[in-house]
C-alpha cells in the first residue's frame, strides 16, 4: 500500500509539472523566423521603425533601413537582397551614402547578386559609393556574409572585428560598375580585425572571387586566424584587364598583434588537374599584379603571422597566365610559413618585381615554386630581382631549419637562393641566369646547410658562394659560372671551416663544368679546415681546386695543406707520400687541363710515415691522374697531377708525370679474408618528412646494404636519403659488405618518428 501510494504521488507531481511547463511555453512569444528584406531604392534613408518592417518615411526599403531592421531582429539570420528592376548592374543602381552605415551586429546575409554590368562583364548588381570616414560595411556579428556588392570611393570597404565564420564573396573594390577605377579607390578593401576567425574571402568558383582594383591595402588581416583566401584578383579591372590605376600598395597583408596571433591562415589552394591543365589562374588561385607588395606576412609595427600557407597563386602574371604584369615584391613571411608544397598543385608562380620569396624564422617550407619562368617551367619569362631569401637569426635549433626544395628559379642577375644564418636543407632546386646562384652567409653556430641535388647554370659570377661553416655540398651540378664554380670565402676576416664539398659516393659528386675561373676556390680570411672529397667536371678555365688565389691577397687556406707527393704511377696503381694519417683521393683526368677531373679512381690513408699506395682498374698508357690529400684536421689540398707511363712524354701544368719513377711494389696475394666488416653509423639528419643517414665501414672498399622498416636489404650508398616518409615510427638499418663478400651480421640501427601532419 505504501509503495503504491508513493507511486501515485510521483505520477501526480509529474502531471502538475508538465502542466506548468505547457502554460509557460504558451505564454512565451513565438521565435521569430529569419526575414528576407528586399532593398528597392538607391536612396540613403533610415528605417522608420526598426523591428516593424523595412520601410523609411517615404515607404522605401533602403540598404540603411535593411541593416537597421536586421539588427532589430530577435534571432538574426535575415537576408538582405536587392530589387532586380532597380539594381541591374548599371550605374543607376548606385547607392550614394550620406554617412556611415550602422554596424551589422546580428547574423545576416547581404546578397547583391550577379548581373551583366555596364563594363560588359558579369559582376555585382549593386554599387555603393562610400565615405572617407569609415567602412561601408562594418561586421560585428558571427556567420555574416557579404556578396555581390561593388564598393568604391571609400576609406574602407568591409571591416570585420571579432567575427567568426564570415564569408566575403564576389565583390568589387575600387572601381565603378562601368569598370573605371579613376577616383574610385578604396583605401582598404577588406579589413579583418583581431579575434576574427574561420572565415572565407573569395572562393574556388570564378563568380566567388573578389576583385581588388585600386587602393592602399586590398586585404588586411590583423590578428585573425584560420581564414581562407581563395580566387581573388588584385590590381585587375573587370574581364581580366589590368587596373587602369596602379592597383594596390599591398595586395594581402596578414600580421599578428601582441594580443591576437594571426595563425593558420591559407592564401590560395592546391590546384586540381583541371586547373593545372591551363596556365591561367583558377581553381582557388589568387592573381596579384600592379602591387608594390604582393603577400606580406611580416610588417613593421606588427608581429609576423605564424603558420601561414601560401599555395597555388600567381604573382606578376596577367589573366591569361602567359604574359607579364607589372608587380613589386612577392611573398614575405615569418615563423612556420609554407610557400608552395609537395603536391603538384601547391606551387606558386612568381614573376617580376623585387625579391620573389623572402622569409625568416623557424620551420619555413619553400617547395615547388616557379620564379621567373613560364607555366611549364622550361623557359625564362620575366624574372624577379632575386629568387629566395631566408634569414635564420631567430632559429636556434637545427630541427627548425628551413626546407628549400624543388623550386625553379629563372633570373637575369640577382641571387637565386640566399640563405643567412643557422642553416637549411636546400635540395633539388634549379637556378638559371642569376648573378650568384646560391649564397650561404652569416654566422651559423656550427650548424650549416645541406645543399644537395641542385642545378645551377649560367651565373654571371659564382655558382655558389659559401661564407659560413659546416655546410655539406653534395651531388649538385654547377655549370657555366662566370667566375668560380663553388667559392668558399672567409668574409670580414672571419675564416670559414668544416665545409664539405662532395662526398664519398658517386651520387655525392658535384659536377662543376665550364666555369670562367676555378671549379672550386678558397679565398678571403685565413684559417679554417674544409674538405673537398669526390667531385668532377670539365672545361673550367682555372684550376679544379685552388687555395688562396694570389690576386685575392689571402693567406693560405685549409691550414696551408700541400698537395701529396706522387712518387710513382703505373696503369694499375699510384703511390707517394703525404702527411701521416691524411686521406688520399685519386682521380682520373681526360687530359692535362688543370681545371678538369673525369672521375674517381680510389683512396687510401697515409701511414705513420706518410706513405700511401692505391691500386685501380687498368688505365690506358699516358692517362693523366690527380690526387688530393685531406689532413687529419679536415683540410683538403689542391691537386697533384701525374701521368701513367706509355703515352706521350711531357709534364702537365701543376705536377709531374711520374713516368720515370719506379713502379709500386707488386701486390702480394692476400690471405683469404673471412672477417666481416663493422658498420659505423655517422651523422643523421631529419627534416619534415625526410631523413638522411651517413655510415661507413671498418674496411676500405666496402659496399653497403640498407633497409627501412620491414623491407629487404638492398644495395645503397652513404648518405642514404628518404623523402616524403609516412607519418609514424620507422627503423633504418645499414650493413657493410667487404670486398671479400663478408657481410656485417650486426647492422647499425636507428629508430625515429615522423609526426602526423608534418610537412
Amino acid at each position: 500500500m505504501v509503495l503504491r501510494a508513493a507511486g501515485r504521488g510521483r505520477r501526480t507531481l509529474v502531471l502538475v509539472m508538465a502542466g506548468v511547463l505547457l502554460a509557460f511555453a504558451i505564454a512565451l512569444p513565438a521565435a521569430a523566423e529569419a526575414a528576407t528584406l528586399t532593398v528597392d531604392s538607391p536612396s540613403d534613408e533610415a528605417d522608420l521603425a526598426p523591428g516593424g518592417g523595412c520601410a523609411t518615411a517615404a515607404g522605401k526599403c533602403t540598404l540603411r533601413a535593411a541593416i537597421e531592421e536586421a539588427n532589430a531582429a530577435v534571432g538574426g539570420g535575415d537576408e538582405i537582397v536587392f530589387d532586380e528592376d532597380v539594381f541591374d548592374g548599371g550605374s543607376a543602381g548606385t547607392i550614394t551614402l550620406e554617412g556611415n552605415l550602422p554596424p551589422l551586429v546580428k547574423q545576416a546575409v547581404i546578397k547583391g547578386g550577379s548581373c551583366m554590368t555596364d563594363a560588359a562583364v558579369e559582376g555585382p548588381c549593386v554599387a555603393v559609393d562610400g565615405t572617407d570616414s569609415g567602412p561601408v560595411f562594418e561586421i560585428k556579428a558571427d556567420h555574416a556574409k557579404v556578396e555581390g556588392i561593388d564598393i568604391f570611393s571609400a576609406s574602407s570597404g568591409i571591416s570585420l572585428e571579432g567575427a567568426q565564420g564570415f564569408e566575403v564573396r564576389g565583390n568589387w573594390f575600387g572601381l565603378r560598375l562601368d569598370g573605371h577605377a579613376e577616383s574610385a579607390g578604396v583605401a582598404f578593401g577588406v579589413q579583418v580585425g583581431p579575434g576574427s576567425a574561420d572565415g572565407q574571402i573569395g572562393g574556388k568558383e570564378p563568380k566567388d572571387g573578389n576583385l581588388f582594383a585600386n587602393g592602399y591595402d586590398g586585404l588586411e588581416i590583423i590578428g585573425g586566424s584560420r581564414i581562407s583566401i581563395l580566387g581573388n584578383r588584385f590590381g585587375f579591372g573587370p574581364g581580366g584587364s589590368l587596373s587602369e590605376a596602379f592597383g594596390t600598395s599591398k595586395a594581402i597583408t596578414i600580421v599578428s598583434t601582441p594580443s591576437f596571433e594571426a595563425a593558420d591562415n591559407v592564401v590560395g589552394a592546391s590546384l586540381d588537374a583541371a586547373a593545372l591543365a591551363t596556365p591561367a589562374c583558377d581553381g582557388g588561385c589568387n592573381l596579384i599584379a600592379e602591387s608594390e607588395y604582393s603577400i606580406e606576412l611580416a610588417w613593421e609595427g606588427y608581429e609576423p603571422a605564424v603558420n601561414t600557407t601560401v599555395i597555388g597563386n600567381q604573382l606578376g602574371i596577367d589573366a591569361t597566365g602567359t604574359g607579364w604584369a607589372q608587380n613589386g615584391h612577392g611573398i614575405s613571411g615569418g615563423a612556420g610559413t609554407t610557400v608552395g608544397g609537395f603536391r603538384a598543385g601547391d606551387g606558386n608562380r612568381i614573376n617580376g618585381g623585387g625579391s620573389a620569396i623572402s622569409c625568416g624564422g623557424p620551420d619555413l617550407t619553400i617547395v615547388g615554386n616557379q620564379i621567373g619562368v613560364n607555366a611549364s617551367g622550361a623557359a625564362l619569362f620575366h624574372p624577379a630581382s632575386d629568387g629566395i631569401t631566408v634569414w635564420d637569426e631567430k632559429v636556434s635549433a637545427p630541427a627548425d631549419e628551413a626546407l628549400i626544395a624543388d623550386n625553379i628559379i629563372g633570373l637575369d642577375g640577382g641571387t637565386g637562393i640566399d640563405e643567412r644564418g643557422l642553416g637549411a636543407t636546400i635540395v633539388d632546386n634549379v637556378i638559371v641566369g642569376a648573378a650568384s646562384g646560391l649564397i650561404l652567409s652569416e654566422a651559423n653556430a656550427g650548424h650549416g646547410s645541406l645543399v644537395e641535388g641542385n642545378l645551377i647554370e649560367e651565373t654571371r659570377y659564382a655558382g655558389m658562394m659559401i661564407g659560413n661553416d659546416f655546410n655539406e655540398v653534395l651531388g649538385n651540378e654547377v655549370l657555366e659560372s662566370g667566375f668560380g664554380g663553388i667559392e668558399i670565402l672567409g668574409w670580414d676576416d672571419v675564416p670559414v671551416t668544416g665545409n664539405q664539398i662532395g662526398g664519398d659516393s658517386p651520387e655525392d659528386e658535384n659536377v662543376i663544368s665550364f666555369s670562367g675561373q676555378d671549379a672550386i676556390v678558397f679565398g678571403g680570411a685565413a684559417g679554417g679546415e674544409n674538405e673537398v672529397a669526390r667531385n668532377r667536371g670539365t672545361a673550367n678555365e682555372g684550376l679544379f681546386i685552388r687555395l688562396a688565389p694570389p690576386n685575392w691577397g689571402s693567406l693560405p687556406q685549409n691550414g696551408g695543406v700541400e698537395p701529396p707527393d706522387i712518387s710513382s704511377t703505373t696503369v694499375t696503381g699510384i703511390a707517394g707520400s703525404a702527411e701521416p694519417g691524411a686521406r688520399i683521393r685519386v682521380f682520373r683526368k681526360e687530359g692535362d687541363e688543370p681545371g678538369e677531373v673525369e672521375g674517381f679512381l680510389g683512396e687510401a690513408v697515409a701511414d705513420f710515415g706518410g706513405a700511401w699506395e692505391i691500386g685501380y682498374a687498368p688505365l690506358p698508357g699516358g692517362t693523366f691522374v690527380a690526387a688530393t690529400q685531406t689532413n687529419v684536421e679536415g683540410g683538403t689540398s689542391e691537386l697533384a697531377i701525374a701521368r701513367t707511363p706509355g703515352g706521350t712524354e711531357g709534364t702537365p701544368e701543376g705536377g709531374s708525370t711520374g713516368g720515370s719513377r719506379p713502379s709500386p711494389r707488386p701486390a702480394r696475394t692476400p690471405a683469404a679474408d673471412t672477417t666481416p666488416p663493422q658498420t659505423k653509423l655517422g651523422k643523421v639528419r631529419f627534416k619534415g618528412r625526410g631523413a638522411v643517414f651517413r655510415f661507413g665501414s671498418s674496411e676500405q672498399g666496402s659496399s653497403f646494404q640498407c633497409r627501412l622498416d620491414a623491407g629487404r636489404f638492398r644495395a645503397c650508398g652513404s648518405p642514404k636519403r628518404y623523402r616524403r616518409l609516412t607519418a609514424g615510427r620507422h627503423r633504418f638499418e645499414a650493413r657493410a659488405v667487404d670486398v671479400a663478400g663478408n657481410v656485417d651480421s650486426t647492422p647499425v640501427r636507428r629508430s625515429f618518428a615522423v609526426p602526423r601532419g608534418h610537412r
